[in-house]
């Protein structure tokens, strides 16, 4: 009986195979022709096409009032039809938003209408620099000057005219919040919902002057937050958000522009009077110090700080740690925040929460006391960054004054995504 059994398995196998091949060949021949007839015509649009938007340039000064009531916002063409990603993923708009483009020679203009049938319930809780944008009525723009499709600048506003602005780099993984530039925004709210007008100077971004013409990749989202609704002008899937510059449009028709010279001199003089009820004279303690901020090339900057103070910074958050292990305070001193993306590697932030990448961050900034200086960079798709700091020597330190340093060099071999 076994071989029974073996030899009718080694017939119902041998038949089983032939049946699968014979499915195969009829499968692919089944299917040969709609695939040839699915194929798009040589001549016909790319089937991801990137929505495209042009720039006007201004011919007369526009006043940044948040009205768009200049006649140069008149003549420029719209970008609208924004599609939501949530709720209804793919869905036109619940509401009507159109944005223009305006520029001069030294600012990049953005207006923005964003109507609302019922304004009253526009939710506005914060006006405070850097907000909570998930929990308002806001309105965003990301711009990628070098059109890497990777990295980007953030601007955020909401209907009262708060300011938030991110650097965002490697599509969103790693995002700099306590980054600041210069640029300023104003908003109204006209019965018809709100407007808004952002002027973000061409010397706050960096960008390759040598194109004659620029092409930047662009993109805006608007928050109703009443109905949970986030719309992209550029489609986005919901399980991306506005950082993915690879499904950003194209911004045309920026001509010679140029940033100028980017120089920031910030000095600063501290001092301190005490007068002890004592014998001793008064105690007169003072501290000078400077800090340099300077684009050396488009993609090139360099910051110098001398005899700088950190102590002239935001507080601390306190913490209790009931732990053995040590507490991560998070970076607000203005010289390490330049590109402060370039030394974060290894578990980035946001793989896998928002504190488990501390545990396995290889540089953490906060450990440095007293920095001599620092020049991060970005060039192309190699991007390199240094730093190198020494603390001083005290009569509490060690003769030795042992000095930190770190570096990173990587170069993008591979840029490419999936819808």
């Amino acid at each position: 009986m076994v071989c029974s059994i073996e030899g009718w398995f080694r017939i119902d196998t041998a038949r089983h195979y032939r049946l699968l091949l014979i499915f195969f060949v009829v499968f692919i021949l089944a299917n040969t022709s709609p695939i040839v007839a699915q194929q798009p015509p040589s001549s016909g649009t790319p089937p991801h096409a990137r929505k495209s938007l042009i720039a006007v340039h201004a011919t007369a000064p526009i006043l940044l009032d948040g009205l768009l009531n200049e006649a140069e916002w008149q003549g420029v063409e719209p970008a609208s039809g924004f599609v939501q990603s949530d709720p209804a993923e793919g869905e036109p708009a619940t509401e009507n938003t159109e944005v223009r483009i305006l520029y001069n020679d030294e600012n990049l203009y953005i207006g923005v209408n964003c109507h609302d049938e019922k304004d009253a319930n526009i939710i506005i809780n914060s006006l405070k620099k850097d907000f909570n944008n998930n929990s308002t009525d806001t309105f965003e723009v990301i711009i990628d000057t070098f059109q890497d499709s990777r990295n980007g600048y953030l601007f955020v506003t909401n209907p009262e005219g708060a300011k938030r602005d991110v650097q965002t780099m490697d599509e969103g993984r790693t995002n700099n919040a306590d980054w600041d530039t210069v640029w300023d925004v104003r908003a109204h709210m006209n019965g018809d919902g709100w407007t808004a007008e952002m002027m973000i100077p061409f010397k706050s971004l960096s960008f390759d002057e040598a194109r004659p013409e620029q092409i930047w990749g662009i993109n805006f989202s608007r928050r109703i937050r009443r109905k949970n609704e986030i719309t992209f002008w550029a489609p986005i899937p919901r399980r991306f958000n506005i950082n993915r510059l690879s499904l950003a449009g194209n911004l045309l028709g920026l001509e010679e522009l140029h940033r100028g010279r980017n120089l920031r001199v910030k000095p600063f003089v501290v001092g301190e009077l005490n007068k002890y009820f004592t014998r001793e004279p008064l105690v007169n303690k003072s501290k000078q110090g400077v800090d340099v901020k300077y684009s050396v090339t488009p993609s090139l900057t360099m910051d110098l700080t001398a005899n700088t103070d950190f102590s002239q910074v935001e507080v601390d958050e306190q913490q209790v740690n009931l732990t053995r292990f040590s507490l991560f305070f998070p970076e607000k001193r203005e010289f390490f925040l330049e590109n402060d993306g370039m030394f974060q590697f290894g578990d980035l932030q946001g793989e896998r929460g928002p504190n488990r990448s501390l545990e396995t961050q290889i540089f953490f900034s906060r450990r440095i006391g007293l920095a001599a200086d620092g020049s991060p960079a970005r060039s192309g798709t190699t991007a390199w960054a240094s730093l190198r700091c020494r603390r001083r020597t005290t009569a509490n330190l060690s003769r030795t004054n042992p000095a930190t340093s770190c570096a990173r060099i990587f170069r993008v071999i591979i840029s490419a995504c999936c819808a």
